[in-house]
């Protein structure tokens, strides 16, 4: 195992095994739904005193999902807003910062970009992504100045002085109640997802996953849409997360 090896090349005897632990939902290994992973449905979510869970393969959710006809019509395009003025790009900053090792790293940045965005820019670059030798992801960053997190909306611009630093964010696997709603009857599931994975990329394999028509979709947590820089990290609090896949309307 990889105690043993490890416990080898410290020169250290390998102690006899214990008798493996039931691990909680929280305590299994962070990956975001397994296609062999069983998922718990609730079934007839707009009767509550008639519904009732069933487990199913993300073969026969994906089923579900097509005969409840949850993919809403194709929404039009929108006329994209162009930026006021000269219409010249977006002056950037150059942002000083503090990795966790202790080093010094710059971050070209707009001058409106949101911290959580400068950390989404900064991953792959001057950060390194934060995944084990099996590809799983392991955590991810928060910015921080003087030992503070910085709120996620605050735009580079305000971000002046120095001290800025990241913070690491572990990873852990919670429970989500998620609801995909659209044209037709509402389908809702639970199923572990990582509380670090960026919700761009959870968003992304949600609709392969399940196979979703149509473009537009997008996360919604408490009525407001999830912004793709976010991490669930950022939405936890008591209870169970409640998460809404839906197409923009």
């Amino acid at each position: 195992t990889a105690d043993d090896l490890i416990l080898a090349i410290r020169g250290e005897a390998s102690p006899a095994p214990a008798p493996a632990p039931v691990r909680k939902a929280a305590q299994v290994s962070t990956a975001v739904l397994s296609r062999e992973d069983m998922v718990e449905v609730l079934v007839d979510a707009d009767a509550e005193d008639a519904s009732a869970t069933v487990m199913m393969t993300p073969a026969q959710l994906r089923e579900k999902l097509q005969e409840e006809d949850v993919s809403a019509p194709k929404p039009k395009p929108t006329t994209r807003i162009e930026s006021p003025a000269t219409g010249k790009p977006a002056p950037h900053r150059c942002l000083q910062i503090e990795n966790l090792d202790g080093c010094a790293m710059q971050v070209w940045v707009a001058a409106d970009t949101a911290a959580d965005e400068v950390i989404s820019i900064a991953v792959g670059s001057a950060l390194c992504l934060p995944v084990d030798q099996s590809g799983t992801i392991e955590g991810w960053y928060r910015l921080t100045q003087n030992g503070k997190l910085v709120p996620l909306e605050t735009p580079a611009r305000a971000l002046t002085g120095s001290g800025l630093g990241v913070r690491w964010i572990p990873a852990e696997t919670r429970l989500v109640e998620l609801t995909v709603t659209g044209g037709g009857k509402d389908v809702c599931f639970s199923s572990a997802m990582s509380t670090t994975v960026p919700v761009a990329s959870l968003l992304r394999h949600l609709i392969r996953w399940l196979a979703l028509s149509g473009s537009g979709w997008c996360l919604v947590a408490e009525g407001r849409v999830v912004g793709g820089h976010r991490i669930l990290d950022d939405l936890l609090g008591k209870g169970v997360l409640a998460l809404v896949l839906r197409q923009a309307p």
